[in-house]
């Protein structure tokens, strides 16, 4: 742990994780009249996980945990949960072993994650600790009961998992790990960052802000996507507005809405992707994973096939592919697109599985889970496939993701970009219904809008009469240029293509021609 101008630094040890699939191969080869056929064999791979050291109770012990952004609770292994994967993790915590902690007389709600993991335990609080971040009788789960059904082993991955998202709107919750810190004051600046070294060996989190050291080049600042302000961020979910998806030169899908975290209704007009630290894996659609497949089939070279997640439910698939395809330079990349004009590119460096911790192994596979429209109708769920890329910042006080191109990774094969055309993100439900006990509220809510037209026009009209201008907004545009490759690792200058005043009257500003998806980027507003 390192600390300087207010930042703290973490170790994140890289931890390979087996994960069991069943192999798939096609109808051809088994003289099946299905379009799939499934082999009753499973295999393994490896998935990577992060895990930080945390200090809890009095004596303090030391629990291995995940940093997630996709939840909002932490929770450790209790002694007496009874469950396999419990009686297996390396540390459990018992609250009445500690002078410090306390039971809360409350049971925590069932949890279930993404990929199928429950819990449940009771509720107590202790004296928690992250390197030089302390919080006092901090409130959490201590576990009594938990599985996940895709590891037939039993073997817990670590001792617990530590919530760096937002606590839930729409139910009781605790401040998280994160909001307690701001809260408190623990830390002066709500900011959470996450680095992967580039060979996914170890990285780094840091507390209260974050080292430029880690980009790939330090003078370009983040930049940042806010929050989706809906039911996403009622739910507790970090989640940014999704519009397109791209691999190679392919536009695979466009977004024009999502399905709502509170009642699966359609909202607002883009997709969205949420924001998730503690997944090895991002979950994604068919339509993603068969087209990057396809396109490396396209090398004669690769083995490429489909495996399944479990043999009684082929819902959820991905693609086992040749080890040596793990590099920037093989493979089509995959590209999202946001409202606002963000775009962030991956490579096959990413988006291929790591093949170290299974000895013999010939092959890996896609770090996606493709399933039927997504994590849900219209949502992306993006794990370290994406975020491994970059640095990821999280601004809990300006409620923005910030993303800059990792040290290591080479600019040429996928960075930062921007596209002039995209649409504003709009929060709005496509299907509001209207109760006839709304119809007075929506009387005054016309009429009070009507009074608000005839305010503003008054406004407008005197203000037209004082100045002939409104009130500029200065911005910059810079494009990346004098690219030169040193090693694995390019550097690069900034020429500003465009410097001036938005808003002035008649000012109709459009950016530069120039910018390109793949090579500029937009700096932050003056």
């Amino acid at each position: 742990m390192t600390q300087f101008g207010g930042i703290v630094s973490l170790p994140l040890s890289a931890v390979e994780v087996p994960s069991p699939f069943i192999s798939g191969i096609s109808a051809a080869a088994t003289n099946s009249t299905n379009s799939t056929a499934v082999l009753q064999t499973q295999f393994q791979t490896i998935q990577t996980e992060y895990w930080a050291k945390m200090s809890v109770g009095t004596p303090s012990k030391q629990f291995n945990v995940l940093l997630d952004t996709g939840s909002f609770d932490m929770w450790l292994f209790g002694t007496d949960c009874l469950d396999r994967d419990c009686r297996s993790a390396q540390r459990r915590y018992n609250v009445s072993a500690s002078p410090t902690g306390q039971r809360l007389n409350k049971k925590a709600p069932k949890v279930t994650y993404a990929d199928g993991m429950q819990y449940e335990g009771d509720r107590v609080s202790d004296d928690i600790q992250i390197g030089s971040l302390k919080l006092s009788a901090f409130e959490f789960t201590q576990v009594t009961n938990f599985s996940q059904p895709w590891n037939p082993d039993g073997a817990a991955n670590c001792d617990g998992i530590v919530g760096m998202g937002l606590s839930a709107k729409d139910v009781p919750a605790a401040p998280s790990f994160a909001e307690a810190l701001m809260e408190k004051k623990v830390i002066a600046n709500g900011v959470f960052s996450y680095f992967i070294q580039v060979k996914e060996q170890n990285g780094v989190a840091t507390f209260g802000g974050y080292n430029s050291s880690y980009f790939q080049n330090a003078s370009i600042p983040p930049s940042w996507i806010p929050y989706m302000q809906d039911d996403n961020l009622i739910t507790g979910k970090i989640a940014i507005p999704l519009t397109t998806t791209m691999v190679g030169r392919n536009v695979v899908e466009s977004f024009t809405t999502h399905s709502s975290q509170l009642d699966g209704t359609p909202e607002g007009n883009a997709g969205a992707a949420i924001i998730d630290t503690g997944t090895s894996q991002s979950f994604v659609s068919y339509e993603l994973v068969d087209e990057i497949a396809r396109q490396l089939s396209t090398n004669a070279s690769l083995q490429v096939a489909k495996i399944y997640y479990s043999n009684n439910d082929t819902s959820q698939y991905t693609y086992k592919v040749d080890c040596s395809a793990k590099h920037e330079k093989s493979g089509p990349t995959v590209t999202l697109g946001f409202a606002g004009g963000l775009t962030l590119t991956i490579t096959a460096q990413e988006y291929i599985s790591n093949p170290q911790g299974v000895p013999g192994a010939t092959f890996c596979q896609l770090q996606l889970r493709g399933m039927k429209n997504g994590y849900a109708p219209g949502i992306y769920l993006l794990g370290n496939t994406f975020l491994k890329r970059y640095v990821s910042i999280f601004d809990y006080d300006n409620q923005r993701v910030g993303f800059a191109l990792a040290r290591g990774r080479n600019l040429r094969y996928g960075t930062v970009g921007f596209n002039a055309s995209a649409i504003t993100y709009i929060p709005s439900k496509s299907n509001t219904t209207t109760h006839p006990g709304d119809k007075v509220a929506i009387i005054v809510s016309v009429c009070g809008a009507v009074l608000l037209v005839v305010v503003g026009a008054a406004f407008w009209w005197f203000r037209r009469r004082k100045s002939s201008t409104v009130e500029p907004a200065e911005v910059e545009f810079y494009v990346e240029t004098n690219k030169k490759e040193e090693g694995n690792v390019d550097t690069m200058e900034r020429r500003l293509i465009h410097s001036g005043t938005i808003g002035s009257e008649g000012d109709s500003f459009k950016a530069d021609e120039t910018l390109s998806r793949h090579d500029s980027t937009l700096s932050r507003p003056l």
